[in-house]
């Protein structure tokens, strides 16, 4: 259904400019230009405020706050009256690296205020605890949650041939399609991609809309001057280069008319990106090799620029996609007078007026591209039109708004007022003891002060062998208490049997799961009852802060407090962690009974994740409620300390009873993923080798493709194809004039060199993981450890070296430096979420010898650093590295990483 088919044929109504909207965003087109979802999300600003309303920003991504360019671009949103709040000024720094920890930023922030509308899009999942936190009723009664769709991360990386094979791709791909789910309108910029999310299964709400970006005044805007026969000088393919938007279509066209046009220039304006784990540019010049063509890349062009860099007479765009939602490159080129070609999939049609559409779309194919543009070379090309009015466009988004968040407000009163007025259940808290009887006595009169009444307690003491304890239980007096309290006693069974014995004599209509060591907060009860009834969970978990003493527990509630962010229902990620939350939970007990209950093993631990996982495989609804209900207590000794993780683990996976088919296939995708990734990575690997100057590609695959590191080598790339003249420009905007000079000299020397048989560099850069090496070792400490304890493991690329207080550790790779180095570099991080910074640095060794140490580096939590040495000494031999670490003070986080080695060889 399209918003306007919401609204009716006339959205004239008065609009509302009291409106209070908050816009929650990664991207904005003022500081981020060369991304469809900044330049809609800075078109949907400007045009509230042009009708009056002035909107608060949350921007949620990394700014460098001192550069001036970020600075001008919060003045110009300053000066149109909204407010500009950068999260990362509001939560620890470590956090802006995790996105749930990024949504629970959002929604902390957020949770008091009293906005009327708060829009998010769907990328990474920004608004994942805000809606889910309305959904369950614990925050923004008088809010409407508003969720753009501009492209899931599982859509873009199944149409780009990516694999979802790390567990944090999963996990954002999750936040991004729950957040969908529990939010109360989506707005999906096409037909198609809305009609993607029901094809997989996503729970589109009822006020599901499709409606078009909208695009900022300030983009560059013109009239068409036809492209006349024959004057066509450049086809410039203007996306990311990413198999999604047709990068290999675009190569394979290329091949096939450079032989038809000699004279036209073909240019990539748009990122780099990776293409099966290779770069692409280095993909491009490989297959463009024989090409006598120019060759141009444009790889950081803003919005602006690229448009202007279009608008230049000649130039004919192509975005040949293989799958799109509603691309603003192609309103960009209608809205600019760009001559362009486009293909016939996903939302592109929507956007292109359909008297035009045999003129620009053609099937995502090079043979219909190649003949496309054949045809403009010789024909021209004329105008093209929208298919529909951007004014009209504007004024629906800002009136649906408006209009949504009155219905929204209606319907959501009518379940308020249905869940006020009925009954409130008889709640039965079950606490589970076991030689605590300070902590219980505490909690049983912190349980005085619910502000929820209508509960019961059921105390149920395991087998407790203190005197104290014992004699506490004996003298447990009912009539102390405002509430029905029952006691009782049975042998020493665990967890899982105290629980289930606590229900039997439970009457409640829900049962509230308590551990005796945990203080809950005077509306936890409440807020769960008031979840289960609005969402009709079985079962509801909820936030919880960890405190380690008295003083903490007392304290008033700070962000830096929370440590566990759990997701709740979240199958399968939360099969081998637990994501629903602690047991400290509300259970309707029908379903409880229903389910059997816990499973009682004696020794083991985490029965309640188990039995989460047995209830959302079995069907049951979950919520989670992101408001902190209650103090958990972090203490050493404690059970979940003193079991087996590995036997609890396999006790929480047993929970799964497949009785769904989906359960299973999810599972079996993610091991798929995981198992294709590392194919997709070897064969990478052996197909850049295979290339023409293979090293050099191989070197490529690593690393950001549009990092300072990676660009260097595309130059010393394109120089080795011999392609100096096509990279004159990048060379020219990446140095100063002076640079470029000294550049482009050495690369006359060398194609001298290459010429005469020399070889083409002085030096050769190689990159060494240490996945590659099976010999690692300990060198120090190795007395006086801690039983079990592992002082280094290769883990995501990286190798782990764990610092000790006041030691320091050493960790040797034997003969990973290869003959003939003269340069090493090693980029540390600290991957630890907080604590205290860590120093790391490296030694070279030869044959047990010492020959050089780096100099030592301090890395700060979720910080990076490099440390790096020239070796003098000759020798034909390969060294050993030596990784060391230490810390000055005692921490848990202590996480310190070599990445991995770059290596500078003599030639």
């Amino acid at each position: 259904m399209e918003l306007a088919d919401f609204l009716g044929q006339s959205p004239d109504a008065p609009l509302n400019t009291s409106l209070k909207v908050c816009i929650v965003t990664n991207e904005l087109a003022e500081f981020h230009q060369n991304g469809g979802l900044g330049t809609a999300t800075s078109g949907l600003i400007h045009a509230l405020i042009s009708r009056g309303l002035t909107p608060t920003i949350l921007y949620t991504a990394k700014l460098d706050l001192s550069s001036p360019s970020v600075q001008a671009g919060q003045k110009d949103i300053q000066k149109t009256g909204a407010e500009f709040i950068a999260l990362q000024e509001h939560v620890p720094a470590y956090w802006m690296d995790v996105p749930r920890k990024i949504a629970y930023g959002c929604y902390w922030l957020l949770r008091n205020e009293d906005f009327d509308v708060i829009h998010f899009n769907d990328y990474l999942g920004n608004g994942f605890y805000v809606s889910q936190s309305r959904r369950t009723a614990s925050n923004f009664p008088n809010t409407t949650i508003i969720v753009t769709v501009h492209g899931p991360t599982r859509w873009a990386m199944s149409i780009d041939q990516r694999p979802m094979a790390s567990v944090d791709i999963q996990e954002v791909s999750f936040l991004e399609l729950r957040t969908l789910e529990f939010s109360d309108v989506v707005l999906g910029v096409s037909h198609h991609l809305i009609g993607w999310l029901r094809g997989v299964g996503v729970t589109l709400p009822k006020h599901t809309y499709v409606h078009k970006n909208i695009l900022p005044l300030t983009s560059p805007s013109g009239t068409y001057k036809s492209l006349a026969p024959g004057l066509l000088s450049e086809v410039v393919f203007f996306a990311r280069q990413d198999v999604r938007k047709g990068f290999l279509i675009f190569l394979d066209t290329i091949k096939r008319v450079a032989p038809d046009l000699p004279h036209v220039k073909f240019t990539f304006l748009g990122k780099f990106s990776n293409i099966a784990q290779e770069h692409s540019g280095a993909v491009a010049l490989d297959v463009l090799s024989a090409v006598p063509n120019l060759i141009n890349f444009c790889h950081d062009y803003d919005r602006d620029r690229a448009i202007s860099y279009l608008m230049r007479p000649g130039v004919l765009a192509v975005m040949p996609s293989v799958d799109e939602n509603s691309p603003c490159t192609v309103f960009e080129c209608i809205r600019a007078g760009v001559p362009f070609v486009t293909t016939m999939v996903g939302g592109i049609p929507e956007l292109v007026a359909p008297k035009n559409h045999a003129d620009v779309l053609v099937e995502p194919a090079f043979k219909p591209l190649a003949q496309r543009i054949r045809n403009i070379a010789s024909n021209g090309f004329e105008t093209v039109a929208l298919a529909f009015d951007p004014a009209i466009i504007e004024e629906q988004m800002i009136q649906g708004f408006d209009r949504l968040h009155g219905v929204v407000q209606s319907e959501s009163v009518s379940l308020r007022k249905a869940v006020d007025s009925s009954k409130l259940p008889l709640v039965s808290v079950v606490i589970t003891h076991f030689n605590r009887p300070l902590m219980l006595k505490n909690l049983l009169a912190t349980l005085e002060h619910q502000s929820y009444q209508n509960f019961e307690v059921v105390v149920v003491d395991d087998g407790s062998t203190n005197a104290d304890a014992a004699a506490f239980i004996a003298n447990l007096n009912a009539a102390s208490y405002s509430y029905q309290l029952k006691v009782v006693r049975i042998a020493n069974s665990y967890l899982g049997a105290a629980r289930n014995a606590g229900v039997k004599h439970a009457a409640g209509d829900y049962i509230k799961f308590q551990d005796d060591d945990n203080i809950p907060f005077r509306w936890e009860i409440e807020d769960l009852v008031r979840a289960a009834m609005v969402s009709e969970a079985d079962v509801v978990t909820g936030m919880s802060r960890f405190f380690r003493t008295e003083a903490e527990a007392e304290s008033g509630l700070s962000l830096q407090q929370f440590e566990y962010f759990p997701l709740g229902a979240s199958l399968p990620l939360s099969i081998s962690r637990n994501e629903y939350g602690d047991a400290n939970s509300l259970v309707r007990t029908a379903a409880f009974r229903e389910s059997g209950g816990f499973t009682e093993i004696y020794g083991v631990g985490s029965e309640d994740h188990e039995f989460f996982v047995m209830m959302e495989s079995t069907g049951r609804k979950m919520m989670f409620v992101p408001k902190p209900l209650f103090n958990y207590r972090v203490a050493g000794g404690s059970m979940l300390q003193s079991t087996s993780a590995y036997r609890g683990a396999q006790r929480a996976k047993s929970g799964l009873k497949v009785t769904e088919s989906r359960w299973l296939s999810e599972l079996i995708s993610a091991h798929h993923e995981a198992q294709l990734d590392r194919d997709i990575r070897h064969t990478a690997w052996w197909r850049a080798g295979s290339r023409k100057h293979g090293e050099l590609h191989q070197q490529m695959l690593e690393g950001d493709p549009n990092s300072d590191s990676n660009i260097n080598r595309f130059l010393e790339l394109a120089a080795k194809y011999e392609r100096l003249e096509d990279m004159i420009h990048l060379v020219l905007k990446k140095n100063s004039l002076l640079e470029s000079l000294q550049w482009l000299e050495d690369m006359a020397k060398r194609f001298q060199q290459l010429q005469s048989g020399r070889n083409l560099l002085k030096t050769r850069a190689r990159i060494l993981h240490f996945r590659d090496f099976d010999s690692i070792e300990l060198l120090e400490p190795t007395a006086d450890l801690p039983i079990e304890w592992s002082l280094w493991r290769v883990e995501n690329e990286g190798i782990m070296v764990h610092p000790l207080v006041g030691r320091v550790t050493k960790v040797m790779v034997p003969g990973i430096i290869p003959a003939g180095t003269h340069k090493v570099t090693v980029p540390f991080s600290h991957r630890g979420p907080k604590g205290e910074p860590i120093g790391m640095a490296f030694e070279v060794r030869r044959s047990g010898r010492l020959i050089e140490t780096s100099p030592w580096v301090q890395i700060f939590p979720g910080g990076k650093a490099e440390s790096a040495l020239f070796i003098h000494e000759e020798s034909s031999e390969a060294c050993d590295l030596v990784l060391m670490s230490t810390v000055e003070k005692s921490q848990d986080w202590a996480w310190g990483f070599a990445d991995f080695v770059s290596v500078k060889l003599k030639s």
